[in-house]
């Protein structure tokens, strides 16, 4: 209860009393009494209740623009906070969409080095494949016409020797050749063996 309200009533009091005490003492006649009571009410309160309906209307009507106004408010603190995380997670978003390309780009570019070296390497070996194998063909050809020529060689000292056997022993059978000549025969035979060169020997 307001000051205001306090000093009214204390100064309007004493009338109240006397109006108690004249109901008390005046006979009661029915409606009559009830009017004069709703007159002295209003003429006691009727103007603070109307003052106080003008308060509290004022004060319902600026709870409502202040209700509409801290309404509209949290709305716009709403959207802009809504905003703000779409914005955020759209970053986010196309920042991981960035690192996914990235990462598959560099993926790719892996894949794509070992491919790379793996026919680098696979080409290398083919390579020395066929470098080995066609060194074995030049050593077998080697070997085979190495063999053959020392086969030749072989045969054509081995008929020399025979020849020469066989001029030697008719020349002894015709000439009679003693023990001597026997011997410088071997002789012969020997030097001429150990002086022929075969290929291989040094």
């Amino acid at each position: 209860m307001s000051e205001e309200t306090i000093t009214h009533l204390a100064v309007n009091q004493p009338r109240v009393e006397a109006l108690q005490d004249t109901n008390s003492l005046s006979p009661v006649n029915g409606d009559g009494s009830g009017n004069n009571l709703d007159k002295i009410k209003e003429l006691l309160f009727g103007v603070q209740t109307r003052e106080y309906e003008k308060r509290f209307a004022r004060l319902e009507e600026r709870l409502s623009r202040e209700c509409v106004s801290l309404r509209e408010e949290t709305r716009n603190q709403l959207d802009a906070i809504e905003q703000h995380v779409r914005q955020s997670i759209d970053a986010l978003a196309a920042d991981l969409k960035t690192e996914q390309t990235q990462r598959n780009e560099a993926l790719r570019g892996l894949d794509e080095g070992f491919k790379t070296a793996a026919r680098s390497l696979k080409k290398h070996i083919d390579q020395l494949e066929e470098q080995t194998s066609q060194r074995q063909r030049e050593l077998r050809q080697q070997f085979l016409e190495q063999s053959k020529t020392l086969d030749d060689e072989i045969r054509q000292k081995y008929q020399e020797i025979l020849t020469i056997l066989e001029r030697r022993t008719q020349e002894i059978q015709t000439e009679k050749a003693d023990r001597s000549a026997l011997a410088s025969l071997f002789r012969e035979l020997a030097n001429r063996v150990n002086n022929q060169d075969i290929p291989g020997n040094p």
